[in-house]
């Protein structure tokens, strides 16, 4: 079985929000959006060893504490043998076989207390429960975000080790085992200084509690039989270290890879047969960016279903942007915004796959984007935008959560806006003029279909900002992105175009003649395109002012801030 859709009502942030699910799913949303109450109403619900009348949701978990809570799961079938789990409630619905199961709880305000209630939704009838079987063939195991790593570890009935390590017969190898951790401690107890020791402290002990001789030793670990298990210890031993070390000695990072990979042991270890699913909760806590893909990849290729929470663009690089659901908290309400099964074409969403690198992905966590052309635009506006000051405060693109997004290849703008409107992105387009460009039109209307605002410069950004920004800091730009062997070409134009000599050393005294100033901002402009780039983008910010920025730049700083803030 696989879960295909999950509707809940009146819970938490949830007033009523529907997300549809397939094999791999990656939930993105800022704090407090709802995906850990997602992945929480789930596991709550399709967890077999938790009863649905005492799950205990307090007052303050409902939404409303009038109306009931509800969680609607869809099932479809992937396998025949979950046809013999569930014979009985198999129904027809679009065309697929599914099974829908309904758990609902409502509130007794006089009881202070809940009452739920986990049943088949084909008949409506709530006497119609699943059975533990049937509850255990479709089981859900959550692993939560911040767990303590060596908590987990410890070999304790509650722990996934712990758990797994139980259901292992020693019985076999047991009299050799005891032999060997005798010989361990008789090695020990020849060290003089803990004979010294033990020595010591039976001495003293002896006076209130008579002993044997050797009534007090210390030893490796427990020597009865029944306790070896529990003694178990981890050790890891890295690629390029001598030796293994104690988990305890081992970072963060493999600390928490290592809980990861024992919890999809510990999930195939529990489910020898039936369907599990598999909910983690940012497992990009203490990893760097190479193991953060790796991890993803790993994920995306099980065959067990997986749904993971994440807040990292390297969990979302390059993947088809169906697998993507966004969660945000408007107002104190949770919406979800997912790609519906008939948008864009395959080949569209191929594209996607290809265009969102780790850089790009970012704009699925954003609260507004700007798209642009070029990627000297990529580069120059985030920090313009620091420049702009509007009411009082810079129009920081990063502390707004606002993302620049470049065009990747012809006709790839009106694509991506029809995207981020599908996950209810709001964007403002920046879109070159260029003379002679028949299709600028289609584009343009294209926008306008999809996108919040439209600002048209006068030419390209390049022309714009050489014709409009003050030349000095142009020709600083130009003076660090040109290599040595480029700058006599450059003073070479400028020279034919200003009459005058252009030095590194004396931009800023240079003076041009009004009659002559409008040939050398077409030098400039020449220039700056030959150098087009996100580092000539991050130059040229640099090198300006406020008062410096073209007003149509300006606008659209300040109109996509207006759309971050109105989120």
């Amino acid at each position: 079985m696989i879960l295909k859709e999950c509707e809940i009502e009146n819970l938490r942030c949830f007033e009523r929000v529907s997300v549809r699910l397939g094999r791999f799913n990656v939930v993105l949303g800022a704090n407090n959006s709802g995906k850990s109450n997602l992945l929480e109403a789930l596991h709550r619900v399709l967890n077999p060893w938790t009863d649905p009348e005492k799950i205990g949701y307090t007052r303050e978990d409902f939404f409303d504490p009038e109306k009931p809570i509800r969680i609607n799961l869809t099932l479809g079938s992937a396998d025949p043998q979950d046809h013999a789990a569930f014979t009985d409630w198999f129904e027809t619905l679009e065309g697929e076989e599914v099974v829908r199961i309904r758990f609902e709880c409502r509130y007794n305000p006089e009881e202070e207390m809940s009452t739920g209630s986990l049943y088949f939704a084909k008949h409506d009838n709530q006497d119609e429960k699943p059975s533990y079987r049937q509850r255990n063939y479709v089981c859900i195991f959550l692993r939560k975000a911040g767990v303590n790593p060596l908590e987990e570890m410890r070999t304790t009935s509650r722990t996934w080790l712990g758990k797994m390590l139980r259901s292992i017969d020693i019985s076999s190898r047991k009299d050799e085992i005891t032999k060997s951790l005798s010989q361990a401690a008789d090695t020990l107890g020849e060290i003089p200084d803990i004979r010294d020791l033990e020595s010591r402290i039976s001495t003293h002990l002896d006076k209130v509690i008579p002993l044997e001789r050797d009534g007090f030793k210390f030893t490796v670990s427990s020597l009865e039989p029944d306790r070896i298990l529990r003694g178990i210890q981890v050790y890891v031993r890295t690629r390029g270290s001598q030796s293994r070390f104690h988990v305890e000695r081992q970072g963060l990072g493999t600390q928490d890879s290592l809980l990861t990979s024992m919890f999809r042991v510990y999930v195939d270890h529990a489910m020898r047969q039936g369907c599990p699913i598999l909910a983690i909760e940012e497992p990009e806590a203490h990893l760097h960016p190479h193991i953060q893909r790796t991890l993803r990849s790993e994920n995306s290729r099980s065959p067990t279903q997986t749904i993971l929470t994440t807040h990292s663009p390297f969990f979302i690089q390059g993947m088809d942007p169906a697998q993507i659901i966004i969660l945000r908290n408007i107002g104190g309400k949770a919406t979800a915004s997912q790609l519906a099964e008939d948008d864009f074409t395959p080949q569209d969403r191929s594209r996607f796959e290809k265009y969102f690198d780790v850089g790009r992905s970012e704009v699925f966590f954003s609260n507004a984007a700007l798209l642009v052309e070029g990627p000297t635009e990529t580069g120059a506006f985030p920090p313009l935008s620091a420049r702009v000051v509007e009411g009082g405060e810079p129009c920081d693109f990063d502390k707004h959560s606002i993302s620049v997004l470049g065009e990747e290849g012809a006709g790839t703008m009106p694509l991506l806006s029809g995207l981020l409107s599908k996950f209810r992105i709001p964007h403002i387009a920046v879109l070159d003029t260029h003379p002679g460009d028949t299709d600028q039109q289609r584009k343009l209307a294209e926008l306008s279909k999809t996108c919040q605002k439209v600002i048209q410069l006068d030419s390209d950004f390049e022309g714009t900002v050489a014709s409009q920004c003050p030349i000095s800091p142009l020709l600083f730009t130009l003076s660090e992105l040109l290599d040595p062997k480029d700058w006599p070409n450059l003073q070479s134009d400028w020279q034919s175009a200003a009459g005058t000599y252009l030095t590194r050393d004396h931009i800023e005294q240079i003076e041009i003649r009004p009659e002559q100033e409008a040939e050398a901002r077409k030098v400039v402009a020449k220039w700056l395109r030959k150098r087009k780039g996100h580092l000539a983008g991050r130059l040229l910010a640099s090198n300006l002012q406020e008062a410096d920025i073209p007003t149509k730049l300006r606008e659209a700083i300040t109109e996509t801030q207006r759309l971050a803030l109105s989120r």
